[in-house]
C-alpha cells in the first residue's frame, strides 16, 4: 500500500515533535517542512534527511497531509491554501486568533474530514478518566468546575510578547471542559493583569456553562523560574453526587543531572520521549489523524470544536479589553 504523504508548515518546537512521530507511524512518510527562516529549515532537513522543498506550495503540491505549526495568526492562510490544493491539515491548537479567521478556515474545508486541530489534552488518560466520569454519571450534575494551567516566567518571556496567557494556556482548558462535560459556554466574566509582558499574563475567568454549572479557570505566566516544574495544572470537577480530581502537572518522575544543576520534573503523558520516539498524547493525537485521513473520516477533533475554543477565549479578551 502507498504510504501516506505528510509534511510540516511552521518548524518550531511542535513543528519538529511532529516531524518526529510522523517518522515514526507506520505507512506514513514524511515529505519536508518550510518555515519563514531558512536556518529552521536547513536544520529540520539536516535532522530527518531530506531536501530542501522550495516553497509552502510546492510542499502541498506533493503531500497528502499537513500539519500547520506556525504562529498562531498564520493559521488562517497556510490552511486554505492546503485546502485549495486538496490537502488534509491537523492545526495545532488555536484553530485561529479569531472567530472570522475560523469561519474562513471552516468555509473553506472542502469537507469535515479535512481538518482536525490539535487539542492534546483531549488525548490525555487522565482528561479522558474525568470525562467518563461525568458522561457515565458517577457525579450527577455537574455543578463546578475549577481549572487551571500556569506557566512559569520564561514561559511569558518566549511566548508572552505575541499572546496572552488566556490565548496560549487557556485555549487547552476551554476545550477541555467543553470536551469532559458537554456542556458550552454561556455567560464570561474576567479579570487580569499585565506583569512581566505587553499582554495578560494573568487571566482568572468566571463562566457558566449552558446546564447552570460555574467554571473557575487560572491562566498565567507568572510561576518563578527556580520551581522544580514550569507547570501548574489542575482539574476538579464537582457534581451533585460526587467528584473528580486531576493532578496536571509533571510530578511523577523526577531527574537530576549533574548538568542540569538541579531536579527537573519530566513530562510523562504529552510528549514523553524514550531515546529517540516521542509517545503520549501527541502520539496519539497524530495517529488519529494520520487514520481519518487514510480512512477519508471525520477526525476527533473538529473544526467546529476548535472554533467553539477561539469564542470563548475571544469573549474573555474582550472582556478583559473594554475594562470590566
Amino acid at each position: 500500500m502507498e504510504k501516506l504523504k505528510v509534511g510540516v508548515v511552521g518548524l518550531g518546537m511542535m513543528g519538529l515533535f511532529h516531524a518526529k512521530v510522523y517518522g515514526d507511524l507506520p505507512g506514513v512518510e514524511l515529505i519536508g517542512g518550510v518555515d519563514a527562516l531558512p536556518e529552521a529549515e536547513d536544520k529540520f532537513n539536516a535532522a530527518f534527511g531530506l531536501n530542501k522543498i522550495s516553497s509552502l506550495d510546492a510542499l502541498l503540491d506533493n503531500a497528502d497531509a499537513v500539519s500547520i505549526c506556525t504562529p498562531d495568526h498564520l493559521h488562517r492562510d497556510v490552511a486554505v491554501r492546503a485546502f485549495n490544493k486538496n490537502v488534509k491539515c491537523l492545526i495545532e491548537k488555536p484553530l485561529a486568533t479569531s472567530s472570522a479567521d475560523c469561519g474562513a478556515i471552516l468555509a473553506a474545508r472542502p469537507d469535515p474530514s479535512y481538518l482536525m486541530v490539535g487539542h492534546i489534552l483531549r488525548f490525555d488518560p487522565r482528561v479522558n478518566h474525568a470525562r467518563y466520569a461525568v458522561q457515565n454519571g458517577s457525579l450527577g450534575k455537574v455543578i463546578s468546575v475549577k481549572i487551571w494551567r500556569n506557566n512559569d516566567r520564561a514561559g511569558g518571556e518566549k511566548f508572552g510578547k505575541n499572546t496572552s496567557a488566556a490565548w496560549f494556556l487557556g485555549i487547552h482548558d476551554i476545550d477541555a471542559v467543553h470536551f469532559i462535560t458537554g456542556e458550552k459556554v454561556v455567560k464570561v466574566s474576567a479579570i487580569g493583569k499585565r506583569f512581566f509582558t505587553p499582554h495578560y499574563d494573568y487571566v482568572a475567568a468566571s463562566l457558566e456553562l449552558t446546564n447552570g454549572a460555574l467554571v473557575t479557570m487560572e491562566n498565567g505566566f507568572i510561576i518563578p523560574k527556580e520551581r522544580v516544574t514550569a507547570l501548574d495544572a489542575g482539574i476538579q470537577i464537582i457534581g451533585d453526587r460526587g467528584m473528580v480530581e486531576l493532578d496536571m502537572n509533571h510530578s511523577d518522575a523526577r531527574l537530576t543531572t549533574a548538568e542540569a544543576g538541579r531536579s527537573l520534573m519530566q513530562d510523562t503523558y504529552h510528549w514523553p520521549t524514550l531515546g529517540e520516539q516521542i509517545h503520549g498524547d501527541l502520539r496519539a493525537e497524530l495517529e488519529a489523524f494520520v487514520n481519518a485521513v487514510k480512512n477519508g473520516a471525520v477526525p476527533p477533533v473538529t473544526g467546529e470544536d476548535g472554533a467553539e475554543a477561539v469564542k470563548v477565549i475571544e469573549r474573555i479578551t474582550a472582556y478583559l479589553d473594554a475594562g470590566n
